[in-house]
């Protein structure tokens, strides 16, 4: 059935999907994946949607909504335990957890939205990690619907880049995260440093996340501030006082508004620095130029 997208991002913005599904199972969405290659259906897959901006037109294809599939084990292992978690879960839930038991390598995460899927396939992550080094294998879906699990050896994790080869790929299912066991103590102190990094970004605003990603050395909120984008707007578009790479929607802003101002932010960079700005948050559908 038809499902109006602005429901599930985190923008608030978005047009309907032509077939939308919220699996609670992953045979569910193993089969819905399966059907949508077969019949040669566009999809694409939905978590906590953030680090998306779906068009006001909305999207001509299937979504695959996946915070249903949120199952979890742990089990302990020499030096530190495994966390086996469904693409699906939130990835604050899982940062909560080794945050309570003192275990260690998730402190980066503090403040992260989203789902353990999404965190994957964007290798989520700041100065103090990312979700790749935690990660011990993958469970995916090729296109042909064939599952493979992938080993650590086995990926490539760079800069915002997931670890398996997305065109390959087409669904992460599940994964293993290695954490160590520390104490309390401990990682509440790298939790508290995470924090701090993360200070000036307004997470109190509907937004999405950093819209743009660093370019080699440089910091995307630096240039973009340096370029006297913060507090432009395009509609109730707005580039936060805060932090120059989030654009938040102070009410109702469509996502073209959101869009137009992107553009606007990378026009002026360019202009400014002479660097082109490569977008973080993916962008689903057509958008209309202002």
């Amino acid at each position: 059935m038809k499902q109006l997208l602005s429901e599930w991002t985190t923008w608030g913005v978005g047009g309907p999907a032509d077939r939308f599904l919220t699996p609670h199972h992953l045979y569910e969405a193993r089969e819905f994946i399966r059907c949508c290659c077969g019949e040669g259906m566009d999809f694409f897959v939905l978590g906590g949607g953030s680090n998306v901006l779906v068009s006001d037109r909305g999207f001509r294809g299937a979504v695959l909504h996946t915070p249903g599939l949120d199952r979890m084990e742990v089990a302990c292992v020499s030096g530190g335990v495994e966390i086996v978690a469904e693409c699906g879960l939130s990835l604050r839930k899982v940062f909560s957890i080794a945050h309570e038991n003192g275990w260690s390598g998730l402190e980066f995460a503090v403040a992260i939205p989203g789902t353990v899927g999404g965190t994957l396939n964007g290798n989520a992550g700041s100065r103090m990690g990312s979700i790749g080094e935690c990660v011990e294998w993958i469970e995916a879906l090729d296109v042909k619907g064939v599952s493979h699990r992938i080993g650590r050896r086995e990926m490539d994790w760079d800069y915002r880049r997931c670890g398996v080869d997305t065109d390959t790929f087409v669904f992460l299912e599940r994964c293993c995260l290695k954490l160590a066991c520390s104490t309390r103590e401990e990682v509440r102190r790298r939790v508290s440093e995470a924090a701090k990094l993360r200070s000036e970004q307004p997470y109190a605003e509907r937004s999405a996340g950093c819209v743009f990603k660093n370019p080699p050395g440089q910091s995307a909120g630096y240039l973009l501030d340096q370029a006297g984008c913060k507090g432009l707007c395009v509609g109730d578009a707005c580039v936060s006082g805060r932090h120059a790479n989030f654009i938040v929607n102070r009410g109702n802003a469509r996502a073209d508004d959101i869009w137009n101002l992107a553009r606007l932010c990378r026009e002026r960079v360019l202009r400014h620095a002479g660097i082109e700005l490569e977008y973080e948050v993916r962008l689903i559908g057509e958008f209309k130029e202002s």
